[in-house]
């Protein structure tokens, strides 16, 4: 529906109601004006000075009408006066029935839709505003005339732009809240993005609350100015934490300036809902506040990114980009207000079309930014995993060294934890080495582990801790001496596959100790029990082959 009513407002009437007002205010009194006469601008009524307007619906249409009229912070009340001089409200906002403004009360801005009874032609229409706070009212309110029915088509026409980026923005921010803290459970890392998608939320709410599109769905003023103002006071926080979380190399007093100013935005948001309870002043008395902490954020983070972008990734560099959109966009836009507040009732090229743009493409860069960032840090990840890896890798088997080794023995010697060691060394690979070459002993060696491997599948370590020896450790899955006899003869055949490729002749000793034979796990004593089972072995095997 909202689709459409933003591409087809065809058939949509709006009467020509510019001319044949009456208007008083100050004290001054004008017949027969035009509403949009310069002389009606900048007029800067004082708290609780009112604006009465008077015309007569004087067009030929027999149906309901529907009068839509502006207001910025103040109170309305719409009258309508017959031939007889009696005068009937209609229409009221901000006012306790007859009794006049509600002290103290919020009052929001946007648009009052005033229903017209049946037979409301030939009637005197009768505005009346009244300022709330000083500086309120500057112009003479905007007010449309149109058929009920139109009214809605009306209102939409000629939003189509900030509508799309509004709602595309918010549907966006709110998929990324919900896929990062569904992807957070997994990895703690896409915590950051809930703040992208808060960024993003907050953009595209003060967007259509700014542009009055909020009112296709609320019709309550006071709610929309507050969302409004709450939308652009929080809306630096996401983009400090991003920035914090993001960029690299950040010297410590830019994290505390960035965190400062962080603290500055929650502080004013605070203040503002306090005081607007308190019903001391409208929200929106701390917006010159906010201006001044934006303008601050913007020139230094336009500041850091210059410094920063020979330097930056390609990650900062879409992040950057986005903050000097952000520049330009602030630059040009908060001037515009601060000199005009009203300029926004006619929705101007930049309410509809420059603020809108400019808030897509730097919620698109910042996403491109963050999620490239996200990537970049994966694969420094995985590179540095592969480095942690190959670091205590032997280049030649792809066992763990010896390093790794030692490190497993120092963990295990410390927690007195169980474990069997065991310990296989090469015979007479000295000699294949200085007869056949370093290549067979290569070979004969990345042949052994293999079997290494294969026999002992479920060792936590295997690595090759010297140029003919290995080592073997069982911590989790515990194996009996009867496994360890049964596992070499294993490890045997798998040799003699070994000698056969490599053509010549080998054999392996071995030797083990398991902590429950060692008293206290002494771990240094179990490595010496190993060995002298290996040297017995060692010398057995020598002394068999003398033998023949």
């Amino acid at each position: 529906m909202l689709i459409y009513l933003v591409v087809d407002q065809s058939g949509s009437k709006v009467f020509d109601t510019d001319n044949g007002w009456d208007i008083d205010f100050s004290g001054r009194q004008y017949r027969n004006a035009s509403i949009k006469d310069r002389k009606f601008r900048h007029l800067d009524l004082k708290r609780n000075e009112t604006i009465v307007m008077k015309r007569k619906i004087d067009m030929e249409y027999t149906g309901r009408l529907t009068v839509m009229v502006y207001s910025r912070l103040s109170s309305v009340r719409v009258s309508l006066i017959d031939s007889r001089g009696h005068e009937k409200q209609v229409y009221y906002y901000g006012y306790n029935n007859y009794t006049g403004l509600n002290p103290g009360a919020f009052l929001g801005s946007g648009y009052n839709f005033v229903e017209l009874p049946q037979g409301s032609t030939g009637k005197i229409l009768k505005i009346m505003e009244m300022s709330s706070q000083n500086g309120a009212i500057v112009e003479v309110p905007e007010v449309i005339i149109t058929p009920f029915n139109d009214a809605l088509a009306v209102f939409v026409k000629g939003k189509a732009v900030v509508a799309f980026v509004s709602f595309y923005i918010f549907i966006a921010g709110a998929l990324v809240i919900f896929l990062s803290l569904f992807a957070t459970v997994f990895d703690p890392g896409f915590f950051r993005m809930i703040f992208l998608g808060f960024f993003s939320i907050c953009s595209s709410l003060w967007c259509m609350c700014s542009s009055k599109m909020v009112q296709i769905f609320s019709r309550n003023l006071r709610t929309n100015s507050m969302i409004e103002y709450m939308s652009i006071y929080l809306l630096f926080i996401p983009l400090l934490i991003l920035v914090l979380t993001c960029f690299y190399n950040l010297a410590t007093w830019q994290k505390l300036v960035m965190t400062g100013s962080a603290c500055a935005y929650t502080g004013l948001s605070a203040a503002a809902i306090v005081l607007q309870k308190l019903r001391l002043v409208n929200v929106d008395y701390l917006l010159p506040v906010f201006h001044a902490l934006m303008a601050f954020d913007v020139v230094f983070l336009v500041v850091l990114s210059l410094y920063h972008w020979k330097r930056s990734r390609v990650s900062e560099k879409y992040l950057e980009s986005g903050i000097f959109v952000a520049a330009i966009a602030a630059g040009i836009y908060t001037p515009v207000y601060c000199v005009d507040p009203m300029t926004h009732v006619y929705y101007n090229f930049l309410d509809m079309f420059f603020i809108p743009l400019s808030l897509l493409l730097m919620t698109t860069l910042i996403f491109i930014g963050y999620v490239k960032g996200v990537l970049e840090q994966m694969a420094e990840k995985a590179q540095r995993q592969r480095l942690l890896e190959n670091s205590g890798t032997d280049t030649l088997t792809g066992l763990k060294d010896n390093i790794i080794g030692e490190s497993v023995l120092r963990r295990i010697s410390a927690d007195k934890s169980d474990y069997v060691f065991i310990i296989y060394d090469l015979n007479g690979l000295r000699v294949i080495n200085r007869e056949r070459g370093s290549h067979i002993g290569d070979l004969v060696i990345k042949g052994f582990a293999d079997g290494l491997r294969k026999v002992f599948y479920d060792a936590d370590l295997i690595s090759r801790t010297g140029g003919d020896e290995f080592f073997i450790v069982f911590e989790k899955n515990m194996i009996s001496v009867y496994e360890i006899e049964k596992r070499a003869k294993q490890l045997e055949k798998e040799l003699e596959g070994v000698s056969v490729r490599a053509g010549v002749e080998l054999d392996a000793a071995y030797g083990y100790a398991l902590s429950s034979e060692i008293r206290d796990k002494d771990t240094e004593r179990a490595i010496q029990v190993l060995k002298q089972r290996l040297y017995m072995m060692k010398t057995d095997m020598n002394n068999q082959r003398s033998g023949q």
